[in-house]
């Protein structure tokens, strides 16, 4: 019951975040069983170190995540990437933390069933991610409440160190992608045909 969402890993283990008390992450083997728990959550608004950790739960869920066997593990959240590695001794460490974008929220502190609300001047934020061993991709709305306008959602490329590449600016608004076998970016767009997208950084 304390897992909310679970991704595929390496050698049959599965790296999963949830209502965990210990750490942001746990991996788990083929059995069910916690073999290692990792991360924690972002204290990247001045006021975050005195919210209660069921809150900062709520606000900070996994939008996105990819794995590496050669660079690692990539996990975002609506507004913060974080990046982990092995350590010489094999354990997953956090090796960055990127602020994507500045965010402040409001919030009811009910324990597990706490409830979080992005203010309204702040950009709504990421919606998901996809990797390949070089690069890392992320899905990003520009948008904000208080946008006269709605905006298309843009791509973002970091690298595995977390740093910013580019921006992608596509002509149609895409609400969710994934990465092909070739690398190819597939979109999903709310047109009834197949779409050709063009982008510009």
């Amino acid at each position: 019951m304390e897992v909310s969402l679970l991704f595929p890993f390496q050698d049959n283990l599965y790296f999963c975040s949830g209502m965990f008390d210990d750490k942001r992450f746990w991996i788990l083997n083929s059995l069910g069983e916690k073999v290692a728990a990792l991360g924690d959550y972002p204290l990247l608004w001045n006021e975050e170190a005195h919210i209660p950790l069921a809150v900062r739960r709520m606000f900070h869920q996994v939008r996105g995540y990819g794995y590496s066997r050669t660079k690692g593990v990539a996990v975002t959240d609506s507004h913060v990437l974080d990046l982990y590695n092995k350590n010489h001794k094999g354990e997953y460490i956090l090796k960055k933390e990127v602020l994507l974008s500045a965010y402040e929220y409001d919030f009811t502190d009910k324990g597990i069933s706490s409830q979080t609300q992005l203010r309204s001047s702040f950009m709504k934020g990421a919606i998901n991610l996809a990797v390949t061993d070089d690069y890392i991709y992320i899905l990003f709305d520009v948008n904000s409440q208080e946008n006269l306008k709605r905006l298309n959602n843009e791509i973002w490329k970091f690298d595995w160190e977390g740093n910013l590449i580019c921006k992608y600016k596509p002509n149609i608004d895409i609400s969710l992608f994934t990465l092909s076998s070739c690398n190819n970016i597939i979109g999903l767009t709310n047109t009834e045909e197949p779409q050709i997208v063009i982008w510009h950084e």
